[in-house]
């Protein structure tokens, strides 16, 4: 068996649940790049946000790739060039909005340099005065520190230009009632991926992480059963279904676990980073 690539999800998979990664986890990803190994980030973060940790793991050094927006963008170190597909036009990021505020949903718009959160005025009165009595600042924690990140109550789409992605969020008993409904009104145009009880991202439709794995496979010339892949979410499983070895994490939803053949220990216990160990102690 020869693993030509991996490939991994940040929050939730090479992450831990404060938000870092091990030296641990860095150590066995630069060893397996140093053996030959492709090494590809794919996450819903912006790929701006994403270079900080391909910094760290030497990611351009050995020429892999970034997957940004959960296969939106792609960042190909060895061609060295960048590929970006399909957004979500003004008006339909609009419409979305309005969707977020008929179901009590907190509705974030993401671009490339930009956030705006429109949030119920009766949650974003909570949050503010939350906010202020721990101290900490309200333009912090999504996906990174943004530009320009604007949280509202006037559920106005400000934007001059489309956006990448539309997240909803909300408690995750109440977001379990009405994600039923919103797949209903919205997955024949887009595509509805939840990546935590508490979070979902609303994409455009066929513009997911398996479509932008399978551009890399192609460019690579590596067959699906050369790849390892690591998700929790279900922004992951596009990628964990395009090959051979798809693993889901110990923390991963439970209808994330369930479609995954394989499995490994959670993102707090290192579950990238021992599949890996194990694949490079095997390797002839």
């Amino acid at each position: 068996m020869t693993i030509k690539m991996i490939v991994s999800d940040m929050d939730g998979t090479l992450l831990n649940s404060k938000h870092r990664l091990t030296e641990n986890t860095i150590r066995v990803l630069q060893d397996a790049q140093r053996q030959g190994m492709k090494l590809v980030l794919a996450s819903g973060r912006n790929r701006d946000n994403l270079k900080q940790y391909a910094k760290m793991l030497e990611i351009e050094k050995y020429q892999g790739a970034i997957i940004g927006l959960n296969g939106q963008t792609i960042d190909d170190f060895e061609k060295n060039d960048r590929l970006a597909f399909e957004t979500i036009s003004q008006e339909k990021a609009q419409e979305l909005l309005k969707i977020g505020r008929r179901y009590a949903l907190e509705a974030i718009c993401m671009s490339y340099e930009q956030v705006i959160d429109y949030t119920p005025s009766w949650l974003y009165y909570l949050k503010y005065f939350y906010f202020k009595l721990t101290k900490r600042s309200m333009h912090r924690g999504f996906e990174g520190d943004f530009r320009q990140h604007q949280i509202t109550h006037q559920w106005r789409y400000p934007f001059s230009k489309d956006v990448n992605k539309v997240c909803y969020a909300q408690l995750g008993s109440w977001l379990s009632l009405v994600l039923p409904h919103l797949r209903k009104r919205l997955e024949q145009e887009y595509e509805v991926l939840q990546l935590n009880p508490r979070w979902v991202e609303i994409m455009p439709k066929h513009v997911n992480k398996g479509r932008a794995l399978e551009v890399l496979m192609t460019r690579y010339d590596i067959q699906k059963d050369e790849v390892l892949v690591f998700g929790d979410g279900e922004n992951d499983l596009s990628m964990l279904e395009k090959v051979t070895y798809g693993y889901s994490m110990q923390n991963a939803l439970p209808q994330v676990y369930a479609k995954t053949t394989y499995h490994c220990l959670s993102n707090d216990e290192e579950g990238v980073a021992s599949t890996v160990q194990h694949y490079l102690n095997i390797l002839p």
